[in-house]
């Protein structure tokens, strides 16, 4: 039996505190799939996306928020944090996919 994917957090947290999370239709004029708004510290998310690709847009916006919050977006170039965003973020989704797969590993 498939298991369902777990709904998208309508917070997440950092050591700096929590984070909201919106969903809309619209994030940006660039029509971006998500952003963090660092003075609001909220993260949007389209609205309009597939479940598994909010939460990778959502785990990926969090992680700038970790890399703005601990220093490390300051030293990185666009395109290596962009990178680091992608990779951490593809391996919480994955294991969430996991946990929700084989919930007992």
């Amino acid at each position: 039996m498939a298991k369902r994917i777990p709904p998208i957090p309508k917070t997440v947290h950092t050591s700096m505190g929590e984070v909201k999370v919106e969903q809309v239709k619209k994030v940006d004029k660039e029509d971006s799939l998500g952003e963090y708004n660092i003075d609001l510290r909220v993260i949007r998310v389209k609205k309009g996306l597939e479940k598994i690709q909010k939460h990778q847009t959502v785990w990926h916006e969090w992680v700038h928020v970790v890399l703005t919050d601990a220093g490390v977006a300051d030293v990185l170039e666009h395109s290596q944090e962009e990178a680091v965003c992608n990779a951490i973020a593809t391996a919480l989704v994955n294991g969430l996919l996991a946990k929700v797969n084989n919930p007992h590993t």
